[in-house]
């Protein structure tokens, strides 16, 4: 992560193993938590909706480490099919185009991780139902979910240049304006390359508290 954008500069290297120990959920604030559910939520909408429905079941409050082994397989399947992010791989940026520019312009500070992929998912899940052809009713459905769990699905102000600017710079752009992952139904995600920012403005507007 530099001042410019986050995961701009990185080495690739298979881990002999990944260990998680649920107990350390312990020493985590509410916030951080909460924060962390984020990601749970971003894997059930891209690849495994019964993610979903269990986070449904469970709140914030319940035992997550069933949920944690779940995420933590489907990213494994992810990397270990593409390791070097030029793929499938990319499907696990659902919500951090958005989510990452937030963060970046706001200079770290302000938002945590997960808070800034959530509202980043909601402005994901809103340009799917626009240009991937999402069924609006499951796409608020993860709205509430993420509401429910107690993480932003707003903004608080309308963006300024710096968010933008920290747009332009994402590392999955490409040629084209704007290059996000976009799902189509829950489920499922693919790559979208958008011929102008013209429709996210639209969404980032949708997006901002009314007084």
């Amino acid at each position: 992560n530099l001042q410019h954008g986050k995961n701009l500069l990185g080495a690739f290297h298979h881990p002999r193993g990944v260990f998680s120990d649920p107990r350390a959920l312990r020493t985590l604030t509410p916030r951080a938590f909460r924060s962390g559910l984020a990601e749970i939520v971003k894997m059930g909408v891209i690849r495994r909706p019964a993610i979903l429905a269990r986070l449904r079941r469970l709140g914030s409050n319940g035992d997550v480490a069933p949920l944690v082994r779940a995420a933590a397989k489907e990213k494994a399947w992810y990397v270990s099919r593409d390791p070097e992010d030029r793929g499938i791989r990319r499907e696990l940026n659902f919500g951090h185009t958005v989510g990452h520019a937030l963060e970046a312009s706001l200079g770290y500070r302000r938002l945590m991780h997960g808070e800034a992929v959530s509202i980043g998912m909601v402005a994901a899940l809103r340009m799917s139902v626009r240009h991937a052809g999402l069924d609006p009713e499951p796409a608020a459905g993860v709205e509430d979910l993420l509401r429910s769990l107690g993480l932003p699905t707003r903004l608080r102000r309308t963006p300024g240049r710096a968010f933008w600017s920290a747009l332009e710079r994402d590392k999955k752009r490409g040629r084209s304006p704007l290059r996000m992952v976009l799902s189509p139904a829950i489920g499922a995600a693919k790559t979208y390359d958008l011929p102008s920012l013209t429709s996210l403005r639209g969404v980032i507007s949708s997006l901002v508290q009314k007084p």
